[in-house]
């Protein structure tokens, strides 16, 4: 019997950003981890914890082998809004792609 995987590492930081009413604004990534989809609201899921947000991409848990989900470490209350843009996530997203570049 095979022990269970341990948990993936966090990819990074949670973003936020502050509207100019003062309201702290959750930054979610635009693009799924693999860089393969977007993040659609209503069919990708974003689901926060007390030290956690893990932004799941469906169509990439469908396909073996792929880390189908960003983790981004939070440790500030969860904010009342979120949005999606991946600028935020530049180094990140760069980081993904020279390992993919990489790995081939």
């Amino acid at each position: 019997m095979s022990s269970p995987l341990p948990p993936a590492s966090p990819d990074g930081a949670l973003r936020y950003r502050v509207d100019r009413t003062g309201t702290t604004i959750a930054v979610i990534p635009a693009t799924c981890k693999g860089g393969r989809h977007l993040v659609v609201p209503g069919v990708s899921r974003a689901i926060a914890t007390e030290s956690e947000v893990r932004v799941d991409c469906p169509a990439c848990a469908a396909m073996p082998g792929v880390d189908a989900s960003w983790r981004l470490t939070s440790s500030r209350p969860s904010p009342d809004r979120a949005e999606l843009d991946d600028e935020p996530y530049g180094d990140l997203i760069l980081h993904r792609v020279r390992a993919a570049a990489n790995a081939r």
